[in-house]
């Protein structure tokens, strides 16, 4: 019905670019040995080390672990949906199915972990409901969110650190890799990105 597009000519605002914000290697250290007497002390090493999204750790199952390649195999995560509580769904990209190399302690402490658990297993026998889930509660049901929150805020206030949130753990987990001269390649690969320009 126009001839004439109304938006031409138009004066587009200035995108704006935000700094990430993220620890320093100093800082990490501050906010792990705060952390040790925390439940979520494992599920914190592996965020710095790996970058992995909270709901991918949240979703990760013991059949996820490869004990002789060591590698975490990234292939679901949990999500909090409205009336149906937290469900399993995959990853939104390809690239976010993935195998992550993981050191020799890490895997130390998820065979120690796993220990912990099948011990937690046998004293809630009746209540336990299996879920295969490496973070669950003390009945096998998945972790609530607010709850893991709820302790990491506390950790940050503790160690007297920045109030980052706890998707900056991903970014200070890139900064380090890449400080550490791994390839911005192999490290986009690890965080699941669709593209290394995304890194």
């Amino acid at each position: 019905l126009i001839t004439k597009n109304p938006s031409h000519g138009a004066i587009l605002p200035r995108k704006k670019y935000h700094e990430m914000k993220i620890f320093n290697e100093e800082q990490v250290n501050s906010f792990l040995i705060t952390a040790n007497t925390s439940r979520f002390k494992l599920l914190y090493k592996i965020a710095l080390a790996t970058g992995m999204r909270q709901s991918e750790i949240l979703g990760l199952k013991w059949e996820d672990i490869d004990w002789i390649k060591s590698t975490i195999n990234v292939q679901r995560q949990a999500q909090q949906v409205n009336g149906k509580g937290i469900v399993f769904l995959e990853p939104k990209t390809r690239a976010g199915i993935r195998k992550i190399m993981v050191g020799k302690t890490i895997l130390e402490e998820l065979q120690a972990h796993k220990k912990k658990q099948e011990e937690s297993k046998f004293i809630q026998l009746e209540s336990w409901q299996e879920n295969d889930l490496i973070f669950s509660t003390s009945n096998g049901t998945p972790f609530s969110q607010s709850n893991l929150m709820r302790d990491y805020y506390k950790i940050l206030e503790k160690s007297n650190l920045p109030k980052l949130r706890f998707h900056d753990l991903r970014h200070t987990a890139a900064s380090l890799m890449i400080n550490r001269g791994i390839p911005i390649v192999v490290v986009s690969r690890i965080l699941g990105h669709s593209m290394p320009s995304v890194t």
